[in-house]
């Protein structure tokens, strides 16, 4: 009973779980500033040219830093890139101010990362009316650890499925031994799909994983309604908690904000947030021990099998309503990410793509993030640098994709959807063959190609806003 129960659901783990990578939308504006090695920083700071003007902005570090290299500038049609290092005398820039002196007068928004040599990392958008980062402190151990904990603790008891999986255990017999050890069960499998997840190992949806755990309720509310299958479904319930830790960790992946805190303290926000979820569910466990002592004890124990069975009849009603719910969701959603929705055709003979003005600005700056990539790989392949070509492809390539909502991919038509996929595979591809192959030919080829998408897609296509909801004349 054991064995396929723990390999069932570690195949359905395989099935719904996929590698995942970080998003990063590339913006033409720049500014990534690098720990090389103790207090010395690298700093690469990107413009664009717009309408053939250079931008006017220069990037401030605090005055406790000076320049130790010459600046290297790089120039092309679309923009130029200066890089140079520095070095701050204290090492710790924690309190200090970075600024984009001009960046007002531009109009143009600038993506800006800090990266630090203990793993630390921020990343922000400046805008002209905010052009500035202030560099936190460092966290205390005691703030971490209250957050961590608080975090584990809030994010397991919210869930309703978890609370009816154990009351149906406890209804069910399991003694309090046997959900302590499932507790710590849980909190080692979330442990560990949070570490996965951290890596770009693993993902779960959050719709697989509320079908699944409200399956898990179900099984069992049959047993309490009386019915004799599924008997030893929850027997013992180590292996099904762990499965359901994994679950809801490999779901939410980020259970404590990374950015501001190093390897180690990420390391440890880990352990301490598996902590908070192991608490979260012993009090759980407590709170079904109390219920079903409650229902033993009412009435002299002839309330007992009564109480089951309206439990029973309770859960698997509002599970299997959960579960075709969600079901129903998946497919709706499913049907309009692969079709999309009916468009109109302009006078131009494009077809009309209707979104909001917002979903319109995330489109846009995708599309204004291939016109930079393509900009910095034409620049890189004149100078015949293979590796820039690599990095510069990769900014736009697969990763990219994840910052999409999935709900305005929804609204998107197949053929649009499907150019936009090829184009950022066309990126991978560029990447890994500039690496592997070093052909600057090669390289300009697939180039090519590529811009040929971005020609069809603009000749067949165009984004429009949303018309505004009118509202009617009260008087």
């Amino acid at each position: 009973m054991i064995l396929w129960r723990v390999s069932a659901t570690l195949l359905v783990a395989l099935l719904i779980c996929t590698g995942s990578a970080s998003a990063d939308i590339a913006f033409p504006a720049r500014l990534d500033v690098i720990e090389l090695e103790e207090a010395v920083f690298e700093i690469t700071f990107t413009l664009p040219i717009v309408e053939g003007r250079k931008l006017r902005a220069e990037p401030r570090m605090p005055p406790t830093c000076v320049d130790v290299s010459p600046r290297e500038v790089g120039m092309s049609s679309g923009g130029y890139t200066s890089t140079w290092s520095v070095r701050c005398e204290p090492a710790s820039l924690a309190g200090e101010a970075i600024l984009v002196e001009g960046l007002l007068g531009t109009q143009t928004d600038l993506a800006f990362t800090l990266t630090l040599l203990d793993g630390r990392s921020y990343s922000r958008i400046l805008r002209p009316s905010r052009p500035g980062f202030l560099v936190p402190e460092e966290p205390s151990v005691l703030w971490l650890t209250v957050e961590a904990v608080v975090s584990g603790v809030r994010r397991s008891l919210r869930h309703l499925s978890l609370w009816f999986v154990l009351v149906a255990a406890a209804l069910l017999g399991q003694r309090p031994r046997e959900l302590v050890v499932a507790a710590s069960a849980f909190a080692g499998g979330h442990l560990l799909a949070q570490w996965l997840g951290g890596r770009g190992w693993l993902e779960v949806t959050t719709q697989s994983r509320d079908i699944l755990v409200w399956v898990t309720v179900a099984v069992p509310a049959i047993r309490l309604a009386g019915g004799d299958q599924w008997r030893d479904w929850l027997r013992p319930l180590w292996p099904t908690s762990l499965f359901l830790g994994f679950l809801f960790g490999g779901a939410q992946p980020e259970a404590l904000p990374t950015e501001g805190l190093s390897n180690a303290e990420q390391l440890l926000a880990l352990v301490l947030v598996a902590i908070g979820v192991g608490l979260a569910v012993l009090l759980m466990v407590v709170a079904a021990l109390e219920f079903r002592a409650v229902v033993e004890l009412a009435g002299g124990g002839r309330w007992r099998e009564r109480a089951q069975q309206v439990v029973g009849y309770l859960a698997g009603a509002i599970a299997v309503g959960m579960v075709l719910v969600l079901l129903v969701g998946v497919s709706v959603v499913g049907y309009k990410v692969f079709v999309g929705p009916p468009m109109d055709t302009s006078a131009d003979g494009r077809r009309v793509i209707r979104i909001s003005e917002q979903e319109r600005s995330l489109v846009l700056v995708e599309m204004r993030g291939f016109l930079a990539s393509v900009q910095q790989i034409t620049a890189a392949l004149a100078v015949n640098d293979m590796q820039q070509v690599a990095e510069q492809a990769r900014r736009s390539g697969r990763a990219a994709q994840h910052a999409v909502p999935p709900l305005l991919i929804a609204k998107l038509p197949a053929p649009f959807k499907k150019m936009g996929f090829d184009t950022h595979a066309g990126f991978d591809q560029l990447a890994l063959d500039a690496e592997q192959l070093g052909d600057r030919e090669h390289s300009l080829a697939q180039l090519g190609e590529l811009m040929q998408n971005c020609v069809v897609c603009h000749g067949a296509y165009r984004i429009d806003p949303e018309p505004e909801p009118q509202t009617g004349d009260d008087g």
